[in-house]
């Protein structure tokens, strides 16, 4: 799956006016998960705190806007986190993938684009995408893969169907 979204990114880079830009692969990813997966944007103002002396965003930032993200599609498939913790189930990430492609500055805008990959009932896998809001430039591109796991024991675990058809629905 990810070797393919690298064929896709790599066909996706376009020319322009001397700059590379990549293009969304949002179409290319929701053929992937049935053409019609639940895609989910949620904005973040760059805090100070979240840059370094330049006022430039600092790199492990984009992973944590990328949890933002998450945590707001399981919202909008009627999921908390705090439920699933309830009931002893944790979310957490085993493989984390990063391109950065342009900066993000103090006081932006970010738009956080979060789309689903990949769903079992022990693993789900999300593409993310951050752009600046005032010019819609992409700055990072990103990837996570999180485990369904029993919270008391840490193996992972398969979801229950409370969960599982939440998700599926979101993914169609």
């Amino acid at each position: 799956m990810f070797v393919l979204l690298l064929i896709i990114i790599a066909n996706n880079i376009i020319n322009s006016g001397g700059k590379v830009v990549l293009s969304s692969l949002t179409d290319d990813i929701r053929a992937d998960v049935g053409g019609a997966a639940m895609i989910t944007e949620i904005t973040h103002r760059v805090n100070f705190f979240d840059t370094d002396a330049m006022a430039v965003v600092h790199h492990a930032n984009y992973i944590r806007w990328f949890e933002i993200g998450r945590v707001d599609f399981l919202r909008k498939a009627q999921i908390t986190l705090t439920e699933m913790m309830d009931d002893n189930y944790v979310f957490p990430i085993v493989d984390v993938q990063v391109k950065y492609i342009s900066s993000g500055h103090y006081d932006e805008v970010l738009v956080i684009r979060t789309i689903p990959v990949a769903l079992t009932k022990a693993k789900m896998a999300f593409n993310y995408e951050i752009y600046r809001q005032s010019d819609n430039v992409l700055l990072v591109r990103g990837y996570t893969q999180n485990v369904f796991t029993h919270k008391d024991t840490g193996k992972i675990t398969r979801l229950p169907e409370k969960y599982y058809s939440k998700l599926q629905q979101a993914l169609k």
